[in-house]
Order: C-alpha cells, then structure tokens, then sequence
C-alpha cells in the first residue's frame, strides 16, 4: 500500500540531506507504534470500562447485603433484647442514626451488636459499621427495628 505523507519543508530539507536513512522503514515502525499505542489504549478504556461496570454492581449488591442484614438484626434486637424506652427513643428520633454514640439505646443496641452471636455474624459477613446516616447497614438496623417496633405496638 502507498501512502503520501507531508512533512514541512524544512524537515523535508533534512530527511533529503540525511544520508543513508530509509524513510519508508522509519514512517512504517513509526507507524506501527503509534497503531499499537491506539489499540492498547481503546482495549484498555474497555476494560476500565468492564471493571467499572462490574465494581458498580458488586458494590450495589454488597450495600443490598448490608441493608438485608442490619434490617434482620435491627429486628431482631426490637424484639428479642431491647426496652421499650429504647424503642421509644429511637421511634423518636426516626432514621437519624448519627445521634447513635449516647444514650440508653445506643447503649442496648451496641451490646446486642457486641455480643458473642452477633459478633460473629458480623465478622462472618465482614461488616463494619459507623453508624453514620449513610451507613447502609445502621441505617438499615435502625429501620428494622422502628418497623417492627410499629408492628408490635398495634398489636398492643
């Protein structure tokens, strides 16, 4: 295959005066440098992008993992460990879970997360919490418990 190339005069003065220098051979290796360049950079922007796909969804589904458990727990502690008081507290206080570093119910619920059991399931699912609003498992174990918390008390 002939392609032209255009070269500015004055490079095009040099590469006449340059003795010896095949520009055929140079053009090509340059040429299959710069293609080889281009095609790793367009496989590699695909595989950015397969990654990028593929943590995104792995990171939804570990919030959804999260959310089901701190859900589960949440409920479980409203009926198996906690007061009424702390139920009424955190009733109170709804889906803020940042005020959850004092108080007789961050007390309760920080024991029943310490305890033994639920410890290890913790450690098993490798769940570390912060209690921060954007938490998704405190967020989650607060919401467990509240509902339930609704539940029984129309049954009361």
């Amino acid at each position: 295959m002939k392609i032209n190339i255009y070269l500015p005069d004055d490079l095009g003065e040099r590469v006449r005066a340059a003795e010896g220098l095949n520009v055929s051979r140079v053009c090509q290796a340059a040429l299959e440098q710069e293609v080889t360049m281009i095609a790793a950079v367009q496989t590699s922007t695909t595989d950015i992008e397969q990654a990028a796909v593929r943590l995104r969804k792995s990171r939804g589904d570990r919030a959804k993992e999260l959310e089901s458990l701190g859900y589960e727990l949440g409920s479980h502690w409203a009926k198996t460990s906690a007061e009424w008081n702390h139920l009424v507290q955190l009733d109170k206080i709804g889906k803020t879970v940042v005020w959850l570093d004092r108080g007789d119910a961050a007390d309760a619920i920080f024991d029943y997360l310490n305890s033994p059991a639920v410890e290890q399931i913790l450690a098993v699912q490798e769940i570390r919490y912060d209690w921060e609003l954007a938490d998704p498992f405190a967020r989650a174990f607060v919401t467990g418990a509240c509902k339930t918390f609704d539940a029984i008390k129309k049954s009361m």
